[in-house]
């Protein structure tokens, strides 16, 4: 059930949407944060690994593990990409 529901989404906002749904609904949280890290491939666009990265704090509160994600995405974004990347890490300023 979760992966089918997991397969509708398309995007961070839909993903972040889902886990909150999931959160909200006493599934274990173990269990969410597989389903959201499972997301990640689907995400189209920097903006949008983006926007997922920033989930997982909001989501899990695991600084830890969006760090990673940003030090990854910074590794290959661009331009005004690269400078949203910076600009989360600086507002996440423990990520």
């Amino acid at each position: 059930m979760l992966e089918k529901a997991a397969g509708a989404c398309a995007g961070a906002g839909q993903a972040r949407q889902l886990a909150t749904r999931l959160l909200n609904s006493g599934f274990d949280s173990d269990r969410v944060r597989a389903v959201y890290g499972a997301l990640k491939p689907s995400m189209g666009d920097e903006s949008d690994r983006l926007a997922w990265a920033d989930g997982i704090v909001e989501l899990f509160s695991d600084r830890s593990w969006a760090g990673r994600e940003l030090d990854a995405l910074a590794q290959t974004a661009q331009g005004e990409d690269l400078l949203n990347v910076r600009q989360l890490r600086r507002r996440r300023a423990t990520v």
